[in-house]
């Protein structure tokens, strides 16, 4: 579950403690789900020998419990973000998924708020 710990920690929604005594609010993570799309855009990429990018709209599932004086609200969040699929990209050494990850839940989240 560290991604899943490295993704609400980038979000910033919470101060994340040690000591959960000292905490108000109590979180559950549970572990972040997948769904996969279509991979026909994979195809031309392969033909191109990866020349051509191609981009992956997976779907991201972010759950979470907010435990706040014995009540249990349940959070879950879809993710969209889409992932970039190049020959160039292997080379790349800034792959930041959780951090991205992280901005998501985080405006999902506000948008809850705001209601």
């Amino acid at each position: 579950m560290s991604k899943e710990l490295k993704i609400l920690k980038s979000s910033e929604i919470f101060t994340l403690v040690s000591d959960s005594s000292v905490a108000d609010i109590k979180i559950k993570l549970y572990p972040i789900e997948r769904s996969y799309v279509c991979g026909q855009p994979l195809t031309s990429s392969m033909i191109t020998l990866g020349q051509m990018p191609v981009v992956l709209p997976d779907r991201y599932f972010f759950q979470f419990d907010e435990i706040e004086k014995g009540v249990s609200v349940e959070r879950k969040f879809e993710l969209k973000i889409a992932q970039r699929v190049w020959f160039w990209d292997m080379f790349s050494f800034r792959k930041r998924f959780e951090e991205k990850a992280g901005k998501a839940v985080l405006g999902e989240y506000q948008s809850i708020k705001t209601l």
